[in-house]
């Protein structure tokens, strides 16, 4: 079964630093979301470090499958109720995550899954 990326391409809204911007994924919204009960669902945030986007963040979500990604996000950017029942006690955090950055976002499904 091919799995799903989501891939966030993160811009950091104007004033905000990048040492603060990572610190508060590391330290506070990655922890939040590894504590949710989406045993199929992955998070994770990377820096690049060369090539046009160097310095700038790339937020992910992986999925196990398409059937995971639709049932948490039936359209694109829209979430399900089941999904807003599930972050709904990280509401705070979300707020701050979105002070803080913006996002262009893209799924990719997995071809080579039976290789």
């Amino acid at each position: 079964m091919p799995r799903v990326l989501g891939l966030h391409m993160v811009e950091l809204r104007p004033g905000v630093e990048s040492a603060e911007f990572e610190s508060f994924v590391l330290e506070k919204f990655l922890p939040a979301l590894a504590r949710l009960d989406a045993p199929s669902v992955e998070f994770h945030l990377f820096k690049a470090d060369r090539g046009t986007r160097d310095k700038k963040f790339l937020f992910t979500i992986s999925f196990e499958s398409k059937e995971i990604r639709d049932l948490y996000f039936p359209g694109h950017n829209q979430p399900s109720e089941e999904l807003l029942a599930l972050i709904r006690p990280l509401q705070e955090l979300s707020q701050i995550w979105e002070r803080l950055s913006e996002r262009e976002k893209t799924d990719y499904i997995q071809l080579d899954d039976d290789l």
